[in-house]
């Protein structure tokens, strides 16, 4: 996603949004990671074709904490 192109259909209809995404008055989704009681940062790619999203943590000094504290997804 952060090249511009969807991993999921191959669009290039990619759109970014630092701090993750927001729709106004209507629904919002945010991924955060408390830091010292303040949201980290966030920064979200969405494909506007097929709805696919990723969000990226880019506060990078939260890593550890979240290698320590979230679950591991196994691999398949």
């Amino acid at each position: 996603m952060k090249n511009g192109r969807c991993p999921q259909c191959g669009s290039t209809e990619v759109r970014t949004a630092p701090g993750g995404l927001g729709f106004g008055n209507q629904s919002e989704l945010m991924l955060y990671v408390k830091d010292r009681g303040r949201p980290s940062t966030t920064t979200a790619y969405v494909c506007v074709q097929c709805g696919y999203f990723q969000v990226y943590l880019t506060a990078t000094g939260m890593l550890q904490e979240v290698a320590q504290n979230w679950s591991k997804v196994p691999e398949r």
